[in-house]
């Protein structure tokens, strides 16, 4: 899955661009976000990839997940 995101973003790379992957440690209860009620207090890592490329067309922005549904399904 991270492979493919980082080839989806040097694909909207145009020429030179940057592909940046970041990491953070997070705890639910200290940031603002709509955790699910189930996911218990504890340390968790985000992982965040940006690219300096285009953008995602908008047709096709509300299908973006639809490679990923098999992954949720086996997990």
């Amino acid at each position: 899955m991270l492979l493919n995101l980082v080839i989806n973003a040097r694909d909207a790379i145009e020429g030179n661009g940057t592909i940046t992957i970041t990491t953070a440690l997070v705890r639910p209860e200290d940031i603002d976000f709509p955790w699910p009620a189930d996911v218990p207090p504890g340390d968790y890592i985000t992982l965040q990839i940006s690219d300096t490329g285009s953008g995602i067309d908008p047709a096709i922005r509300s299908r973006i997940f639809e490679p990923y549904l098999y992954y949720k399904a086996v997990w």
